[in-house]
């Protein structure tokens, strides 16, 4: 009776399925030199394995110099270690394909011979080992490898992927054993197989056909076992069945499955679950079938079990108003088989705004009709829009031409009054929006400017600069001057004008008397030339007018010692004007304060005495001379009845007036109401200009 060797082969008839044996033990033939014994050595297919060879001298003394190695099918040695001239541990190891990177010559003395690391199964056959001493005779040593196949670890497991049509077969091989062993196939106590097929003499096999796999053949043991003799224990191999398998479900939690309401901006969590996957699956997300990038993504992962989650927390845009958003799960070792789940995003969204102008902007002049729409996009639709022009907001007005119909401006007749800076805004329930600025500029002719000096005075044979500055857009491009007199309308030479953006400055010297009369002054720009000239008044310089409308006046908060004195100006006779106040003391009319050079008629006077009669006398003064004076008398009262108002040319501050008249004719007028005469006194302080 003869011991006997199982050996366990699977193969698995379906995608994804790989085996892990364990291992066995092999025969194997003899072939070399027939006197030099046969060493049988057997190694599992992936291990590891020792091909001894005995390196130390037979004779005391002697050094051992080459160690080869050859295979039946090669005359070149696959390994080869030369130590001649130094010592073995020191000596030249090198390795030819395949065994490079795999294989090194132990010379350790106890464990001598080539270890050979990753056996493929064809290394398989018979191998020589040649040693050469220095004095005595060579030695060779013949080696049987034999390979055992399907075995590549300790662990006896099968794994499979579970599909409707994977079957599974198991090959039990058992070699040798007198008489010949019966093979069967069992699941724990129950009898699967007892059909024992004989392959060879030496070999005989039993292949089990595994039904199409579900879940409940997870961790299944089987065993294949060998017997031949009630006299003899079994010999028994066992695998175990791991198995993949797909999620039964992948559904996102959500109350509807159809859609999700969002609003922009404003992040929740949306979770997907799958459920039943071996192992846990892998959860991605899609929006539009495309598959969003994870570092785009704030998420959290769980799993428990066979039960893996993904926690999106999305913060929608408007562009995903609409989207599908889809999740997906496989599970990593069957990523063919995907299950998903989706749902249609409903995102809430400010109003988006922009202005659209139906002409060309740079070409709109006086006269044209505008249309502008405010181009709308939101979710939900906007309650309510507004139009506003410089910040101003704009109503329907037909006497100026402005309809507004909630998402259109219509301008009809647009002036220069037209133009600014327009924006609509929009408002729905997530909040409000309003559009860029759009800025609207209504091309006109130009115009003369207000507030500009329009009168000179000057002498024969004096020159004089003249001022015209326009209103106008674009600006001119060229302005034109004529002189306006008795003789006629005659044009002034260029060379004596020049200009810059809105303004023209010309030089004019009156040579006789018929040279004076109007300055006239046109300018043009790409709409046309300006249809009314600007005046300018030039005429023999003179003294000025005198002042008129004199007031003096006393804020509530200000002591009765103070006074400030206004007075309109008259007509500066062509001249820069300037402005003079002398401060008297009626009584003696003595001249007590000289105030010069203030460039308005408006005077700050304090340190006045109380029941004192003060002259205040008020003239103009250019080049030419001084005008006639204005003169008004003051007082301050003990007690007195002041009359309160709001006075333009005070600068809007709420003052007293006391009430005075004025005397064209250059002498004083007296203030109203009973002030005692005291003793002469001056002006105890100073007067400023206002």
């Amino acid at each position: 009776m003869r011991c006997w060797e199982v050996v366990v082969m699977v193969t698995v008839l379906c995608p994804s399925v790989w085996c892990l044996p364990g291992d066995g033990d092999a025969d194997g033939g003899s072939s070399g030199f027939e006197e030099t014994p046969l060493t049988k050595v057997r190694a599992v297919e992936g291990g590891r394995v020792l091909l001894p060879c005995d390196l130390d001298p037979p004779t005391p003394g002697d050094t051992t110099l080459l160690v080869l190695f050859f295979r039946y099918d090669s005359v070149f040695p696959i390994y080869s270690l030369d130590a001649r001239g130094m010592s073995l541990l020191q000596g030249k190891q090198q390795a030819s394909e395949p065994f490079q990177q795999r294989s090194y010559l132990k010379v350790s003395r106890g464990q001598q011979g080539l270890l050979l690391e990753r056996v493929h199964p064809e290394d398989e056959g018979e191998y020589r080992c040649r040693v050469d001493f220095l004095g005595s005779p060579t030695r060779n040593a013949m080696l049987m490898l034999d390979v055992m196949g399907g075995w590549a670890w300790d662990d006896e497991v099968i794994r499979a992927a579970l599909t409707r049509w994977a079957e599974v077969t198991l090959s039990c091989q058992v070699r040798g054993g007198d008489p010949r062993p019966k093979v069967t196939w069992w699941h724990e106590w129950s009898l699967l197989d007892n059909t024992s097929e004989v392959n060879t003499t030496h070999v005989v096999k039993n292949i089990l056909t595994l039904p199409p796999l579900t879940r409940a053949d997870l961790n299944k043991t089987l065993t294949c076992q060998a017997t031949n003799s009630d006299l003899i224990i079994p010999m028994s191999a066992t695998v175990r069945v791991d198995m993949h398998y797909p999620p039964r479900s992948v559904k996102l939690l959500e109350e509807s499955t159809e859609e999700v309401t969002l609003s922009e901006g404003r992040s929740r969590p949306i979770v997907c679950e799958a459920e039943g996957s071996r192992p846990p699956a892998d959860l991605s997300w899609f929006s539009d079938g495309h598959p969003i990038p994870r570092q785009l993504l704030d998420i959290e992962e769980e799993v428990e079990g066979e039960v893996s989650r993904s926690i999106l927390h999305f913060s929608p845009s408007a562009s995903d108003d609409g989207a599908i958003l889809s999740c997906r799960g496989f599970s990593p070792g069957l990523p063919e088989f995907v299950l998903e789940d989706s749902v249609q995003l409903y995102v809430f969204y400010k109003p988006r705004v922009e202005i659209d102008l139906e002409h060309d902007s740079e070409d709109l002049e006086e006269g044209d009709d505008v249309t502008l729409e405010c181009l709308l996009n939101a979710n939900p639709p906007a309650t309510s829009v507004e139009w506003e022009r410089n910040g101003i907001p704009l109503k329907s007005n037909a006497s100026l031409g402005v309809t507004v119909s909630r998402t259109t401006l219509h301008l009809t007749n647009i002036t220069r009054a037209s133009s600014g800076v327009y924006t609509c805004a929009a408002t729905n329930d997530e909040g409000s929006t309003t559009s860029s600025p759009l800025q609207v500029d209504v091309k006109f002719l130009p115009t003369c400017s207000e507030d500009q000096h329009t009168s000179y005075g000057v002498g024969t044979m004096e020159e004089i600069l003249v001022s015209c500055h326009v209103d106008a857009y674009p600006i001119p491009t060229d302005f034109r001057w004529a002189m306006n007199t008795s003789s006629g309308v005659v044009d002034v030479p260029l060379s004596l004008s020049s200009s810059s953006g809105r303004s023209s400055v010309v030089r004019y010297t009156p040579r006789t008397q018929k040279d004076f009369g109007e300055l006239l002054c046109w300018a043009a720009n790409e709409v046309g030339r300006q249809r009314k000239a600007c005046a300018y008044r030039v005429e023999p310089a003179a003294k000025p007018e005198a002042v008129s409308s004199c007031a003096a006046e006393r804020n509530a908060t200000m002591p009765a010692s103070y006074v400030v004195l206004s007075c309109v100006p008259g007509w500066d006779g062509g001249l820069n004007q300037s402005f003079v106040l002398e401060v008297r003391q009626e009584a003696k009319e003595e001249l007590l304060e000289d105030f010069r050079d203030a460039p308005e008629p408006q005077f700050f006077v304090r340190g006045l005495l109380k029941d004192v009669h003060y002259l205040l006398t008020v003239r103009a003064e250019n080049a030419r001379g001084l005008s006639p004076p204005i003169t008004i008398s003051y007082c301050v009262q003990s007690e007195s009845r002041a009359t309160t108002l709001l006075v333009s040319h005070a600068r809007n501050t709420l003052l007293v007036l006391m009430p005075f008249r004025g005397a064209s004719d250059g002498r004083a007028a007296r203030a109203d109401g009973v002030c005692g005469r005291g003793r002469a006194a001056g002006v105890q302080g100073e007067a400023e200009k206002v």
